[in-house]
């Protein structure tokens, strides 16, 4: 994760203009780096949530749980704020609303805030990888999870969830229902892949990839989907790259 969320941090201070796009050494790097941050610490009294509160606080997290990534609890983690690497903060994703919640403790408060979205380009939660994509015409813009990036092909998994209104009595509770899509880009474009035959027409029915699957019995049922697909890229970047 700090080698994906270095490469995106030289990437937006190319973009921005702050770095060169070579001829830079590593002590160089650190340097930008660091004096990008203190920028962003500069602009809020307490350097330990620079920037991050400027997000509206997010209340009854405990009753909200259902909405999140993996679970109620927050994760050690890392997030890319407004081009500064933020590392070792208690973050959740909430996939129904697509944001960003964050533990804020200082020696003041604790609270849990929604980090401003468009100053979000990755974070890590869970050991899970998400990065803010500008979309294309399969893949609408947003957060997408990283499930496995290479050379040539990347997966990604688009977390959201939709709500159920439950009517008990004269009580109504509402009940969150994960949903994932499934992505692949690669060198012919980015496909929406839902099955093995989605997956071997995004690589023009690749003959090497058609082995790969069936040589290593890799399955894409609805419980393996995920799995099956890291899986035969993977391999098949490894074999392609030898």
């Amino acid at each position: 994760m700090k080698r994906l969320i270095y490469r995106i941090l030289l990437l937006l201070l190319c973009v921005v203009g702050i770095l060169p796009l070579s001829g830079q050494s590593d002590k160089l790097s650190a340097e930008l780096l660091e004096a990008r941050k203190q920028m962003v610490y500069s602009h809020h009294e307490e350097a330990y949530v620079a920037g991050i509160l400027t997000g509206k606080q997010f209340t009854d997290y405990n009753n909200k749980f259902k909405q999140f990534f993996l679970g109620k609890y927050t994760s050690q983690g890392s997030l890319v704020y407004d081009g500064v690497l933020f590392e070792d903060i208690e973050l959740q994703y909430n996939i129904f609303t697509q944001d960003v919640i964050a533990l804020m403790e200082t020696h003041r408060s604790e609270r849990y805030v929604e980090v401003t979205p468009d100053k979000v380009s990755a974070f890590s939660v869970y050991e899970h990888d998400f990065v803010h994509l500008a979309g294309d015409s399969v893949m609408a813009p947003g957060i997408y999870e990283l499930a496995y990036g290479g050379v040539n092909s990347s997966v990604f998994i688009k977390r959201t969830s939709i709500s159920n209104k439950l009517v008990d009595g004269n009580q109504i509770n509402i009940e969150y229902e994960p949903v994932s899509k499934y992505f692949v880009r690669n060198q012919f474009g980015t496909f929406r892949v839902s099955s093995k035959k989605k997956l071997i027409q995004a690589y023009q029915k690749s003959p090497r990839l058609i082995r790969i699957i069936k040589t290593n019995r890799i399955k894409f049922s609805k419980k393996k989907i995920e799995q099956g697909l890291v899986e035969a890229v993977s391999k098949l970047e490894e074999i392609e790259n030898q």
